[in-house]
């Protein structure tokens, strides 16, 4: 891009002798303005100003756009004004644009001020005062030579005019004049309107470039508000991954640490429960060296007694024998669970021979006499004969009772209705069951005052009281127990 190397009045001027657009950009230094200088350096865009622009650059906070800035108001940065031979703005592009927009945008605009330049040099010609003869213009002078040369032949060759031919061509000559005059004052209020109309569509363009500004400026707004929110966004949620991120380190420390607490506490457990184990194996050991045996007497006493396990069965009756408690003359040793009795062939083996380490609780039960065992076998005997006797009567006790079900005992049961009132005939008291009664009959009680009136429904009977309203003035009672006339 060629941009001018002189000042803004030489700009100016040369873009007057050329008929060129005179092209301000001001340039800043955000991301828009870095865009539109990688624009102007393209070659189209260059190739379009070259042809049709007098262009100059301005930086932003210069002397030379502080000055500029007074005569042009600048509200967004960058920005570019297309300024016509009349010093006004022809075109406002704010902000950052495409290269087509660009050059579309200086072609219109080099057009329009073409037609404005071509429209003000007509009407400064038709509207430029010139030097009249008698209240005519320099261009109603032809029109006044032309017909005194009309008249001249005419008059040479007809020899003379009348003074009325000589009014008429003047009245004509005045009426031509006094339409030109018309056709120009029409243009010139022509002229009037379309500039009236070019000032309102700069003042219509000023705004919208105003509203545009208003829009990019609330629109950056917006834009930081969000990258704003979007921080906090961010910032916030960095926070959370870091509390998760803690959190997530503390239980893993945590479990980690629970784990090996764990494992401690289980592998002393373990030890604890092997030694328990080990001192239990060991007891179980000393308590099988050694049997605890308890007595229970015929009498309900009972006594202890702790011999080695290689104790004889013989011996340990002999031991009982030398006790001195009272014994049986004849007794023997019965284990109650499981159920045994020690017989005398097993007097030679020893405690641990016979199960009874390291504990065990023997009953001693006196021997059996003769008689008793005679009786014994006689009451056995007597038991299985009683057994086959029932054996035996079974069928006879059954057909007896099918005969009863099927024909009866043939005995019939009389009964006869309790008297209802009074005392029973003979003179004899009334037995218990004499005061019940029958189904068939009606219980009365004689209430004072009151009589009774029964109905009865089939098998129904139902007793209502009719009372007495001889007293109309029936006495009441208050509550100290005094009745109330």
């Amino acid at each position: 891009m060629a941009w001018f190397d002189g000042g803004i009045p030489q700009a100016i001027n040369a873009s007057r002798a050329d008929s060129k657009l005179f092209l301000v950009y001001i340039n800043g230094k955000d991301d828009d303005s870095k865009e539109m200088n990688t624009l102007w350096e393209e070659e189209g865009v260059s190739a379009v100003c070259k042809e049709k622009c007098v262009c100059i650059k301005l930086e932003n906070e210069s002397t030379e756009f502080t000055q500029f800035a007074e005569l042009y108001p600048v509200v967004i940065v960058p920005v570019t004004f297309l300024i016509g031979g009349d010093g006004i703005p022809v075109e406002i592009i704010a902000g950052s644009v495409s290269a087509r927009e660009i050059k579309e945008k200086i072609n219109a605009a080099f057009e329009k001020s073409c037609k404005k330049t071509t429209l003000n040099t007509q009407t400064q010609a038709t509207t430029k005062p010139a030097a009249t003869n008698g209240g005519f213009s320099d261009e109603d002078e032809p029109l006044t030579q032309s017909s005194s040369s009309q008249e001249s032949p005419s008059t040479s060759s007809s020899g003379g005019t009348t003074d009325v031919d000589r009014k008429k061509q003047a009245e004509m000559l005045q009426e031509k004049i006094n339409e030109r005059r018309l056709q120009k004052a029409k243009e010139f209020e022509e002229g009037e309107r379309k500039r009236e109309i070019e000032r309102r569509q700069i003042g219509k363009a000023v705004q919208d470039m105003r509203d545009q500004q208003k829009d990019i400026k609330m629109k950056k707004e917006l834009e930081e508000r969000r990258k704003d929110k979007l921080k906090e966004k961010e910032a916030l949620q960095k926070v959370r991954d870091e509390i998760a991120r803690d959190r997530a380190e503390r239980n893993a420390k945590f479990h980690k640490e629970k784990q090996t607490k764990n494992a401690e506490e289980q592998k002393r457990n373990e030890e604890q429960e092997a030694l328990k184990k080990q001192k239990s194996e060991e007891q179980e050991k000393e308590r099988e060296k050694i049997a605890r045996i308890q007595f229970r007497l015929p009498h309900g006493s009972a006594f202890t007694r702790h011999y080695p396990r290689e104790t004889l069965l013989g011996e340990m009756i002999a031991d009982l024998r030398n006790q001195p408690i009272e014994l049986p003359r004849d007794f023997r040793l019965a284990l109650r669970m499981p159920r045994r009795v020690f017989q005398p062939e097993e007097y030679g083996s020893n405690l641990a021979e016979l199960n009874l380490t390291p504990s065990a609780s023997l009953a001693v039960q006196p021997m059996p006499s003769a008689v008793q065992v005679k009786n014994a076998e006689k009451g056995m005997l007597q038991s299985t004969i009683d057994f086959l006797l029932v054996l035996l009567l079974l069928p006879v006790n059954i057909l007896t009772g099918l005969w009863k079900m099927i024909f009866g005992s043939g005995q019939t049961e009389q009964t006869s209705p309790a008297p209802t009132q009074g005392t029973p005939s003979g003179g004899q008291t009334p037995s218990p069951s004499a005061g019940r009664y029958s189904d068939n009959t009606t219980r009365r009680r004689n209430v004072p005052g009151a009589s009774r009136e029964t109905k009865q429904q089939g098998n129904m009977h139902r007793l209502s009281d009719v009372k007495r309203n001889d007293d109309e003035d029936p006495a009441t009672w208050n509550g100290n127990s005094t009745q109330q006339m």
